[in-house]
């Protein structure tokens, strides 16, 4: 069943070619390996991109969320001195060590945590 809000992705090419690009873009990035769409099902508990660190999820929007988006510039313009931007996002009522954490993609190199040699 279709989740409410949610849109039909499949019909649209320029849509699908568009996440399947930023998958593979992210990947490269990362060093990870984009995983199909073919080689995964929605609860299967497959990343999108097969990487040794992350279990990752790419997510694809034409625009981010305003407060969102001036949460990292309030990050970044307190990040001095080779500090790296961090917001933290955390739902009332939840666990704050189930808050989530958002980095920029650029500064994983920062983190050392791009590749991991087993």
């Amino acid at each position: 069943m279709p989740r409410p809000h949610s849109k039909d992705v499949s019909t649209n090419r320029s849509t699908r070619a568009r996440w399947k690009a930023a998958e593979r873009e992210i990947a490269a990035k990362i060093k990870g390996i984009r995983v199909p769409v073919s080689g995964r099902a929605r609860s299967s508990g497959v990343p999108d991109i097969d990487h040794p660190v992350f279990g990752t999820e790419v997510k694809t929007r034409v625009s981010l969320p305003f407060w969102l988006l001036d949460a990292m510039d309030q990050a970044k313009q307190c990040s001095k001195g080779g500090k790296i931007p961090m917001v933290v996002l955390h739902r009332v009522g939840d666990r704050f060590d189930e808050a989530l954490v958002i980095v920029r993609l650029s500064d994983l190199d920062h983190l050392n945590l791009r590749s991991h040699d087993a």
